[in-house]
């Protein structure tokens, strides 16, 4: 079994180390010495010191990441409903059904879901985004993942416009 033998200069270092640092394992990386090494010279030395499990180390703020981001394609994984609630919040969409525009129903606000219009739940783009009620959601094409490839299929032969609310159809 090998020992190692310090210089007093390297057990200086490694009290500096272990003072400063907010772990034992933060240390070891810092001297590159294995963990159980560093705390059997750590507590011959009397520097040791015990970190349960991180507790009172400050972990770095994640920052949110931004609308711009999002609407790029760079998070195509970011949580359907959380897009939903930063849409109203930061204002790119008002509490309203974007089809029959309910914001109420029965004197209480209507639950509204968040519907991509060409079907591909990773598109984010502002252009794909619709917040729908219930009903109108679910007399959507592709509804749940439903007929996206006979969608697709039709989307390719016809360009035409869906209706807005307040509109009607002309002879003309």
């Amino acid at each position: 079994m090998a020992r190692y033998i310090f210089d007093s200069s390297f057990e200086k270092r490694l009290i500096d180390v272990c003072v400063e640092s907010n772990s034992m394992a933060k240390a070891a990386l810092t001297l590159g010495m294995n963990y159980k090494t560093l705390c059997f010279h750590a507590k011959r030395l009397g520097c040791f010191k015990v970190n349960q499990s991180g507790k009172g180390v400050k972990k770095s703020a994640k920052l949110p990441v931004s609308m711009a981001a999002i609407f790029s394609g760079s998070h195509p994984t970011y949580q359907p409903h959380k897009i939903k609630k930063r849409l109203l919040k930061e204002g790119f969409k008002h509490y309203a059904c974007e089809l029959c525009g309910l914001s109420e129903w029965m004197s209480k606000p209507i639950p509204l879901e968040l519907h991509h219009k060409n079907g591909i739940k990773s598109d984010n783009s502002l252009a794909n985004l619709e917040l729908l009620c219930p009903n109108c959601h679910a007399l959507t094409d592709n509804y749940r993942a439903k007929n996206i490839k006979k969608l697709s299929a039709r989307m390719e032969t016809f360009a035409v416009e869906p209706l807005k609310f307040g509109e009607t159809l002309s002879s003309d």
